[in-house]
């Protein structure tokens, strides 16, 4: 099974399945070839669900793994960031070895 299907597959579960309230996808989900066009539609998609019946969608993915040209995904992105990491703000405060 390809990766984009993997994620459509976790896309129903967290459609379908009532006792799943969140998704949380990072960016090895979006590895594998996938082209940028595909990860914008998985992830408008699992935004679309999780407003739709109220379950929470958490992403994590890089900057380089985005179609920056798909101006709803990056407005999506944008209206929906609780906290942003980088190499200078990283999670825990340290680099791990």
């Amino acid at each position: 099974i390809g990766e984009v299907e993997k994620n459509i597959i976790d896309l129903l579960i967290f459609e379908y399945t009532k006792e799943l309230e969140i998704l949380i996808q990072d960016s090895s989900c979006f590895s594998g070839g996938i082209d940028t066009r595909q990860i914008s539609s998985l992830i408008k998609k699992a935004s679309t669900i999780a407003t739709k019946i109220n379950k929470q969608y958490i992403l994590a993915i890089n900057e380089y793994q985005i179609n920056l040209n798909d101006l709803e995904l990056v407005d999506l992105i944008n209206e929906n960031i609780i906290l942003e990491l980088s190499e200078e703000n990283k999670l825990l405060k340290f680099k791990f070895d």
